[in-house]
Protein backbone atom coordinates (compact mmCIF):
# COMPACT_ATOMS: atom_id res chain seq x y z
CA UNK A 1 0.00 0.00 0.00
CA UNK A 2 1.86 3.19 -0.97
CA UNK A 3 1.29 6.58 1.31
CA UNK A 4 -0.23 9.12 -0.59
CA UNK A 5 0.86 12.96 0.14
CA UNK A 6 -1.84 15.44 1.03
CA UNK A 7 -0.55 17.97 -1.99
CA UNK A 8 -1.13 14.82 -4.39
CA UNK A 9 -4.61 13.98 -3.03
CA UNK A 10 -7.01 15.82 -5.85
CA UNK A 11 -8.70 19.43 -4.63
CA UNK A 12 -11.93 19.25 -3.22
CA UNK A 13 -13.86 22.44 -2.88
CA UNK A 14 -13.85 24.26 0.22
CA UNK A 15 -16.86 22.73 2.73
CA UNK A 16 -19.51 25.30 2.04
CA UNK A 17 -22.60 22.51 1.80
CA UNK A 18 -23.20 19.90 4.65
CA UNK A 19 -25.28 16.94 3.95
CA UNK A 20 -26.58 13.96 6.73
CA UNK A 21 -24.59 11.25 4.25
CA UNK A 22 -22.38 11.25 7.29
CA UNK A 23 -25.04 9.69 9.44
CA UNK A 24 -25.81 6.96 6.92
CA UNK A 25 -24.97 3.11 8.16
CA UNK A 26 -22.72 1.56 6.14
CA UNK A 27 -23.70 -0.73 3.42
CA UNK A 28 -23.58 -4.09 4.29
CA UNK A 29 -23.26 -7.44 2.45
CA UNK A 30 -26.49 -9.55 1.37
CA UNK A 31 -27.42 -12.04 3.43
CA UNK A 32 -28.63 -15.44 1.99
CA UNK A 33 -31.47 -15.53 4.86
CA UNK A 34 -34.48 -13.95 4.15
CA UNK A 35 -35.32 -9.98 6.04
CA UNK A 36 -37.99 -8.05 6.29
CA UNK A 37 -38.25 -5.48 3.38
CA UNK A 38 -38.50 -2.60 5.79
CA UNK A 39 -34.86 -3.96 7.44
CA UNK A 40 -33.16 -4.06 3.93
CA UNK A 41 -34.60 -0.42 2.47
CA UNK A 42 -32.00 2.35 3.14
CA UNK A 43 -33.00 5.52 4.76
CA UNK A 44 -32.81 8.67 2.49
CA UNK A 45 -30.68 11.45 3.67
CA UNK A 46 -32.22 14.34 2.08
CA UNK A 47 -30.38 16.88 5.40
CA UNK A 48 -29.05 19.54 3.57
CA UNK A 49 -27.39 23.26 4.71
CA UNK A 50 -26.21 25.67 2.03
CA UNK A 51 -23.68 28.09 3.72
CA UNK A 52 -24.78 31.51 3.48
CA UNK A 53 -23.05 35.04 2.47
CA UNK A 54 -20.64 35.65 5.39
CA UNK A 55 -22.11 33.13 7.67
CA UNK A 56 -19.40 31.88 10.14
CA UNK A 57 -18.39 27.89 9.97
CA UNK A 58 -19.89 27.50 13.67
CA UNK A 59 -23.20 29.14 12.47
CA UNK A 60 -23.86 26.76 9.54
CA UNK A 61 -23.07 23.72 11.48
CA UNK A 62 -25.42 24.86 14.54
CA UNK A 63 -28.00 24.84 12.00
CA UNK A 64 -27.13 21.76 10.40
CA UNK A 65 -27.39 20.20 13.64
CA UNK A 66 -30.49 21.17 14.37
CA UNK A 67 -31.94 20.15 10.64
CA UNK A 68 -30.63 16.70 11.85
CA UNK A 69 -32.13 16.65 14.97
CA UNK A 70 -35.22 17.85 13.60
CA UNK A 71 -35.51 15.50 10.55
CA UNK A 72 -35.31 12.56 12.90
CA UNK A 73 -32.16 10.56 11.24
CA UNK A 74 -30.43 10.11 14.31
CA UNK A 75 -33.08 8.79 16.43
CA UNK A 76 -33.89 6.28 13.33
CA UNK A 77 -30.59 5.27 12.93
CA UNK A 78 -30.41 4.58 17.37
CA UNK A 79 -33.31 2.23 16.17
CA UNK A 80 -32.05 0.44 13.36
CA UNK A 81 -28.73 -0.10 15.40
CA UNK A 82 -29.57 -3.86 16.61
CA UNK A 83 -32.60 -6.00 15.59
CA UNK A 84 -35.95 -4.87 17.13
CA UNK A 85 -38.76 -7.44 16.78
CA UNK A 86 -42.05 -6.69 15.70
CA UNK A 87 -43.38 -6.96 19.27
CA UNK A 88 -40.55 -4.82 20.29
CA UNK A 89 -41.34 -2.53 18.26
CA UNK A 90 -44.64 -2.00 19.10
CA UNK A 91 -44.38 -1.88 22.11
CA UNK A 92 -41.92 1.11 21.52
CA UNK A 93 -43.90 2.48 19.32
CA UNK A 94 -46.71 2.27 21.79
CA UNK A 95 -44.54 4.14 24.24
CA UNK A 96 -43.63 6.96 22.08
CA UNK A 97 -47.21 7.79 21.50
CA UNK A 98 -48.27 8.16 24.92
CA UNK A 99 -45.06 10.10 25.55
CA UNK A 100 -46.47 12.33 22.90
CA UNK A 101 -49.76 12.71 24.05
CA UNK A 102 -48.71 12.79 27.50
CA UNK A 103 -47.02 16.42 26.49
CA UNK A 104 -49.71 17.25 24.21
CA UNK A 105 -51.64 17.38 27.35
CA UNK A 106 -49.13 19.43 29.27
CA UNK A 107 -48.99 22.05 26.34
CA UNK A 108 -52.60 22.53 26.28
CA UNK A 109 -53.06 22.98 29.57
CA UNK A 110 -50.26 25.55 29.73
CA UNK A 111 -51.49 27.36 26.66
CA UNK A 112 -54.62 27.05 28.75
CA UNK A 113 -53.22 28.22 31.76
CA UNK A 114 -51.56 31.78 29.87
CA UNK A 115 -55.03 32.64 28.23
CA UNK A 116 -56.86 32.75 32.04
CA UNK A 117 -53.79 34.31 33.63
Amino acid sequence: MAFIAPAALPFTAPRSHLSASAFAPAAVAPRAVATRPSAVAPMRMDVSVTRMDNEPLEAMMRRFKRSVNNSGHLRELRHKRYFESTAEERIRKNKENLMRKKMDRMMQKSNQNRMQG
